[in-house]
Formats: structure tokens, sequence, C-alpha cells
């Protein structure tokens, strides 16, 4: 059964990647790829190039990840299969991490027509969060916070409260772009109470930490300490190696 064998690597590919273990999670994916090939799926061959990508996106090659990614886009073009919204907001991505804001922004809202169409709400949300990341790097901070609020809206409908955590997040980044460090630290608030809700230690950790870190930013050193300190020890309790390694650098400022 060389289909039922593809997707078993495809999951386990998935799960490593879950697990930031980019380097299996790529050796499954390229075999899963292989006997996808030569069983001429084409729409589950569509769904591997884009994991493939996003696992090169996790690793920071960029150029690989958009090379599998636009093959997932011709493999849909050349077999009259519809461009999920998920490889959209994908190449988007790897546009804006190259600097490259135009492309990235077209993509986008490539994806939010579609998504629109397809009434994807969930993804029509990630991609209005994602045009507000881009907005954001260009320091266009109110454009930003329009596009991070219609995303919170539909994520609280949705009831998916990680996503919605990430949106009062990112929201408290944009007023603290601002400069009203009072409005963003009330969402950073409200991020780290979803976080703790949900029991999301790593997010939790991450949002203890950016909290200390706007205060650090305002000369508020006692209290910008205490949030590093309880940052670091929810990523010391959880093994979460990169927000402990955060807290030390940020405890050192």
């Amino acid at each position: 059964d060389e289909m039922g064998k593809a997707r078993v690597y495809n999951s386990i590919g998935n799960i490593y990647l879950n697990l930031s273990d980019y380097k299996y999670s790529l050796e499954y994916l390229h075999k899963c790829l292989n006997i996808t090939k030569e069983l001429d799926d084409k729409p589950f061959e569509v769904f591997v190039l884009i994991n493939i990508g996003l696992a090169y996106q996790e690793l920071g090659d960029y150029t690989s990840s958009l090379e599998y990614n636009l093959q997932s886009m011709q493999t849909c073009t050349n077999n009259n299969i519809e461009v999920p919204e998920s490889l959209l907001n994908n190449i988007g991505i790897v546009y804006q991490n190259l600097g490259d804001y135009d492309t990235s922004l077209e993509y986008f809202n490539e994806c939010l027509k579609l998504a629109e169409k397809n009434d994807n709400q969930l993804d029509k949300g990630f991609t209005l969060g994602n045009i507000s990341i881009v907005y954001s790097q260009q320091k266009n901070y109110t454009a930003a916070l329009e596009y991070l609020h219609q995303s919170l809206e539909i994520f609280r409908s949705l009831g998916n409260r990680l996503a919605e955590a990430n949106a009062y997040l990112n929201i408290g980044k944009a007023y603290r772009g601002l400069n009203d460090h009072e409005k963003a630290i009330e969402y950073e608030l409200k991020a780290l109470k979803l976080h703790e809700d949900i029991a999301d230690l790593s997010g939790k950790s991450s949002t203890l930490l950016y909290i200390g870190e706007i205060y650090l930013s305002i000369g508020n050193y006692e209290k910008a300490k205490e949030f590093f300190v309880n940052g670091l020890r929810v990523a010391q309790d959880i093994g979460d190696t990169i927000n402990e390694t955060n807290a030390y650098l940020q405890m050192g400022e």
C-alpha cells in the first residue's frame, strides 16, 4: 500500500515539523514526495510540497522554501486544482521574510480574496494578521492595527483562543510601535491571560518576556526584572531553551 506508506511518511514529517526538528521532518517529507510522484496523486503532491516549503521556511532557507511553494503552485495550475489559501499565505510570508513587502502583500491580498470567496474565515483571519505584520515592519502601525482588529474579531467568533491570544500580542506590539506603552501592556496582559487559560506555556513565557521588554524600554527596571524572572521560570519548567536564552539576555540588559 504505497499511498498508505506515503501518508504515514507525511504524518511523521509533520510531527517532526511541529517538534521543530526540521532535519528529520524534511527527510520523511522527501520520502513521501518521492512515492507520491510515482503514484501520480497530484492533489496530495500539492500538500506535500507545501509541507516541505514550510519546513524550509522554518529553517530560514527561504530560497528552498520559495522553490517548493512555487512547485506546488505550478502543480495546481497544470492540473486544474484550486490553489489552497495556505499556499498563498506561505508564499507571502517567504517574500515578507526576504524583505520584498510589495510581492508579499500581492500574495496576501490574493489569499484574502480566495478566502472570502470560499467563506474560509480561519484563513481570512490569518491573512489579515499577516498583512498587519507587513505594515508593522514598514512602521505603518495605524494600518497594522486596522487589520489586526479585523482578524481578532474573526478569531473571537470562531472561538480560536490561541489565534486570539496571538492577535492580542501583535496589537500590543503595534501600540508599542506608536509609543503608547500603556495600551501595549494592556493588550499583552490580555494575551497572557489567554495563554494561561489554554495552558500554552511557551506562549505564556514569550509574552511575559515581551511585557518585561516594554518595561525595560521605558526604564521601569524592577517591573522588567519581575516579568523576565517569571518568563524564565516558565521556560525552564517546560524546557523551552529559546525563551530561556532570551530571558537571560534580557535580564543581562
